[in-house]
């Protein structure tokens, strides 16, 4: 059964927006930059699925057929980048492994990045992008029965992990939000 509904934090508010997801299980979803809609791919229904789609809210689902998708698979995460205008898919699994793959998607095509220093393979990662950082930032995750506590920082191009005294224990299905960037004023007379 599709989703039919979705719930959005806007400015302190939640919002509820009709929205028909075409899967229900695993899919990752992003805002790509517009108002009540939602890009989704993956997911599994039976099985993994490849595909990718965009939420128009109440006028349904608009199908996308770019080339060169991603494997099919579940579990992944998905993060909309707006400095660079483009959607992040991270990890997830389909029957036979976890992925540590990263791909971009510019609302036309995805393209796969080719890494030298990425997050190890993993599923169930928290990922949201940061305006004070400028960078997404990956968080958490599990591969097989090991969680991670790791925190990773995309900047379009490299992944960097972060290392930090305090940091929270290892997890999997968490929720991170990034503050906007703060900004000061002063008046002087």
């Amino acid at each position: 059964m599709p989703i039919q509904a979705t719930d959005l934090l806007a400015q302190s508010n939640w919002q509820r927006i009709d929205a028909v997801l075409p899967r229900t299980q695993a899919a990752a979803c992003a805002l790509p930059g517009a108002p009540r809609q939602l890009l989704v791919f993956g997911g599994e229904i039976g099985g993994e699925l490849d595909d990718t789609s965009l939420s128009l809210g109440s006028a349904g689902v608009q199908v996308l057929r770019p080339a060169n998708p991603p494997p099919p698979r579940r579990g992944h995460c998905l993060a909309y980048d707006p400095l660079r205008n483009q959607a992040v898919l991270f990890g997830g699994e389909d029957a036979l492994s976890t992925m540590g793959d990263t791909w971009t998607f510019d609302g036309v095509q995805w393209s796969q990045a080719n890494l030298q220093n990425a997050p190890s393979p993993r599923t169930g990662s928290t990922f949201a992008y940061c305006g004070q950082l400028q960078r997404l930032v990956l968080c958490f995750g599990r591969r097989g029965t090991v969680l991670s506590d790791e925190t990773w920082t995309w900047d379009g191009a490299i992944w960097a992990l972060q290392t930090h005294a305090m940091r929270p224990s290892a997890n999997e299905l968490a929720m991170v939000t990034a503050p906007p960037p703060i900004t000061r004023s002063e008046e002087h007379t």
